[in-house]
């Protein structure tokens, strides 16, 4: 959105390189999640009973989340000419990763031959994780974390190398 409204030009413009431009946006955006689920979690509380919650666990759950989505997001922001482009790729792979992720059913209802397509799904360990964060009876440290984290660091590899690329940064 900000290279529709000519909005990126002004970080081009400050004296810090790309690289610190990303580093900010991706910064800015866990910041904005941890507090929104912090302050969720919070009011939630008043209407139901959270005992067991991990609270370091939703944190890193938290964090690698919207580590995730803002290199994901920045990658698509960086490449994308117009609004259309950044919907089409939000309309056709974002909204359908996340609803194959678990989100609003459980693996357990899922045909045994389709569960395998779903666990190739990283965004499925992303939202199991999380709701096991919950309980405090998971334990971090197994093979789903060393997944997550390649893929945070991929996206975030990504998003460096366009950005430092610098393709299509003004029209």
């Amino acid at each position: 959105e900000m290279k529709q409204t000519a909005s990126f030009n002004d970080y081009l413009i400050s004296p810090i390189s790309r690289i610190e431009i990303l580093i900010s946006l991706i910064l800015s955006s866990i910041f904005n999640s941890v507090i929104l689920g912090f302050m969720n979690i919070f009011l939630l509380n008043f209407f139901f009973n959270f005992i067991d919650i991990n609270y370091l666990l939703v944190l890193f759950y938290l964090i690698l989340t919207s580590l995730i989505f803002s290199s994901i997001g920045s990658i698509v922001g960086f490449l994308s000419y117009r609004w259309d482009m950044q919907q089409g790729f939000s309309n056709f792979f974002i909204i359908p990763v996340c609803y194959l992720s678990g989100t609003f059913f459980s693996l357990n209802s899922v045909n045994l031959n389709w569960q395998f397509i779903l666990k190739y799904n990283p965004f499925y360990y992303l939202v199991n994780n999380f709701r096991k964060s919950f309980n405090n009876d998971y334990i971090i440290g197994s093979n789903n974390e060393i997944l997550l984290i390649f893929f945070s660091l991929l996206f975030i590899t990504i998003a460096i190398f366009i950005f430092k690329k610098g393709y299509n940064v003004i029209l």
